[in-house]
């Protein structure tokens, strides 16, 4: 595994994660290494949205105007 360091974090945010992770009884560095392991197990929202493009994209184009004509003609 590797080791991360990270400085100058705010005293806040130390004493709110440090909460955290006593609330679930586990040491500060078992919240933050599980905390990091399941954020990146997820997609971020770049991620989700460049999917949806590559999906849009590989959908087949539909004209619209041969819908509507479709169905005023009532075989829609």
């Amino acid at each position: 595994m590797a080791t991360l360091r990270i400085r100058n974090v705010p005293e806040s945010v130390r004493d709110t994660l440090t909460q955290r992770a006593k609330s679930r009884g586990l040491s500060l560095e078992d919240y933050i290494r599980n905390y990091l392991v399941d954020t990146c197990g997820r997609s971020d929202k770049e991620e989700v949205l460049r999917q949806i493009d590559e999906r849009r994209a590989s959908l087949p184009k539909i004209d619209i105007r041969s819908l509507i004509e479709r169905s005023d003609n009532g075989r829609f």
